[in-house]
């Protein structure tokens, strides 16, 4: 395995694993309680903090009691938000949907609706629809609160926008992490995408220490029939020099290009 292969084995999402739901630390600002008698205050007041203990069944007991006693209540969009993040808990992304979409249209807080949309968004990313991701992620980012998990949320963004192609707006997504989370986890793999300097996806065939290595592996791959470059850059913090070939420019021209390459060179791998 050549030097640094096995870092960038992680694909367009780095090393981080999103989780698809959003967390408790949104919950609950009950703007839409002032018209809620104290029991009905209480119940959603219980729902956030059970679901912020890691109670998640009970959580979801309390947002559902209060949905059947204030089914009309402008706050419900906050019981039907709070019951969606028990049903991803669950692993119930369709019910999770279907809660989250009631909440983005109920709600009357422009932060609920817009993390109401992204969690729909991070539902679609986690099933490689990023089509609709893309969507639900630009109406949620108007309204974004600019504190985690702001961080996660513009970066699946960008990514979803490298990958169909778009760069200028995901380095502009990617920017705003960097600017606004610098020190959290997002920052470093939303560092990657902005710096990378192409306006393409490319396949990487290796990642060498010294040129004439990456120089003997460009020769190698054009005996095979795959035409490569070496280009100088920075990997993992280290200078290196990546051996790529192709110049695609969505993510999905890559991807059905990349088994060809694999070939010629099995660890081959798609960047950014």
């Amino acid at each position: 395995m050549t030097w640094g292969s096995a870092a960038r084995r992680t694909g367009p999402t780095g090393r981080l694993v999103w989780p698809t739901g959003i967390g408790a630390a949104v919950l609950l600002a009950c703007c839409g309680c002032a018209d809620l008698p104290p029991a009905g205050r209480q119940m959603l007041l219980t729902a956030a903090g059970r679901y912020s203990a890691g109670q998640y069944g009970a959580a979801q007991q309390a947002a559902e009691t209060f949905l059947r006693q204030y089914p009309g209540s402008p706050a419900a969009a906050e019981a039907r938000y709070v019951r969606g993040l028990c049903r991803l808990r669950a692993e119930q992304p369709e019910a999770a949907r279907a809660d989250f979409a009631a909440a983005a249209e109920g709600a009357q807080r422009p932060d609920l609706r817009a993390y109401a949309l992204a969690a729909l968004g991070n539902l679609a990313f986690a099933a490689g629809d990023l089509g609709e991701a893309t969507r639900y992620y630009a109406q949620a980012e108007p309204d974004l609160p600019m504190r985690p998990p702001a961080d996660e949320i513009l970066y699946r963004y960008g990514v979803c926008l490298q990958r169909a192609g778009r760069w200028g707006e995901a380095r502009r997504q990617f920017s705003r992490v960097l600017h606004h989370f610098g020190d959290r986890p997002a920052a470093a793999v939303a560092r990657r995408g902005f710096n990378w300097p192409h306006d393409y996806f490319a396949i990487q065939c290796g990642v060498f220490r010294r040129p004439d290595n990456a120089e003997k592996a460009v020769a190698d791959l054009a005996r095979r029939g795959i035409p490569a470059k070496a280009e100088y850059s920075s990997v993992e913090g280290d200078a290196a020099w990546r051996v790529l070939t192709g110049m695609y420019p969505t993510y999905d021209q890559a991807r059905a290009d990349l088994p060809r390459v694999r070939r010629a060179e099995p660890s081959a791998i798609i960047v950014p």
